[in-house]
């Protein structure tokens, strides 16, 4: 495939491309280099994007359920109100990223680094987060649901009302962290580290 006579396949260099509103559903874009590029509205469903740079990329409101985001970059990514259900973010870099009230239910984020990422009002129920890296995060109002964050680094994240409920937290690091009318009904915390002044202004 080619849009404006670059080709659009794995290791391509698109930096500050304007690919938005384009249809690049089950492409390999493995190892694109897609610093800055602009993916607003853009169909991945079933795109292989691993290893792929998208530094500062601009994925708003996407539709990219089942994507591959594998090891990619996103570092201050924009993925505000994209839908990424069932992607998979296996040791992704999305630090300081933006996911703000985007879908990513069924999602897998397992060792993923996202400290001071935004996660306001995302949905990420029934996600897979084991080991990942949340410190700092902002998941206000977010719902985190029947997911595994097992072993998770949730130091310093902020969990305002957030949706904990059936959540796996075992040996999850919640210290410092801002529990206040999180909803932790049926939450599992064994080896949590979670203070007994944080569990009481939760919801449980």
């Amino acid at each position: 495939m080619e849009i404006n006579g670059i080709k659009i396949e794995a290791g391509a260099k698109l930096v500050n491309a304007n690919l938005r509103h384009r249809n690049l559903n089950g492409l390999d874009l493995r190892g694109a280099d897609l610093t800055g590029a602009n993916l607003t509205g853009t169909h991945l469903e079933g795109t292989n994007l691993s290893k792929a740079n998208l530094t500062g990329a601009k994925l708003y409101d996407a539709y990219a359920t089942g994507a591959d985001f594998t090891g990619a970059k996103l570092y201050k990514a924009n993925l505000v109100a994209g839908d990424f259900t069932s992607a998979r973010f296996i040791a992704a870099d999305l630090k300081a990223s933006n996911l703000t009230k985007a879908l990513l239910r069924y999602a897998n984020l397992s060792i993923a680094q996202c400290t001071g990422a935004n996660f306001i009002g995302t949905d990420l129920s029934k996600s897979e987060m084991f080991e990942t890296n949340l410190e700092c995060a902002n998941l206000f109002g977010a719902d985190v649901s029947f997911s595994n964050l097992f072993r998770a680094n949730l130091i310093g994240a902020y969990l305002f009302e957030a949706n904990l409920i059936d959540t796996n937290l075992c040996e999850a690091d919640l210290r410092e962290s801002v529990l206040d009318y999180a909803v932790m009904t049926g939450a599992i915390l064994t080896d949590t580290k979670i203070s007994s002044e944080q569990f009481k202004t939760t919801i449980h």
